[in-house]
């Protein structure tokens, strides 16, 4: 639960940053958002899998799940290829971010 409310603070802080810097909507925020989400769910990805293993896939699963409820919520709000990038970019980047951990563990 800590790295999900990791994630969020992160994803959250860059979020505002973005949209102090870009308007929002604006092709500028939507480039920084695709940027800056997927490095936060990599972040969640490694502190996951560095405190269980199997958390990262555990992460990407609800990261897909949270993904596919907001597509179905938002109606037509979120652009749907934007949605689906992250439906695809975010969850892999949680899996990645898993990959790293165990990959430092098997070069010791």
């Amino acid at each position: 639960m800590a790295v999900y409310a990791l994630i969020t603070f992160v994803e959250s802080y860059s979020t505002a940053l973005i949209s102090k810097v870009f308007v929002s909507g604006s092709v500028a925020f939507t480039i920084g958002s695709l940027a800056f989400s997927p490095i936060a769910m990599a972040i969640g990805g490694y502190a996951a899998a560095s405190i269980r293993r199997g958390a990262a896939a555990v992460l990407a699963i609800l990261s897909a799940v949270a993904i596919v409820r907001l597509m179905v919520l938002s109606g037509n709000a979120i652009a749907i290829v934007y949605l689906t990038a992250f439906l695809i970019v975010c969850p892999l980047t949680a899996l990645a971010g898993g990959a790293l951990v165990h990959r430092r563990a098997r070069a010791r």
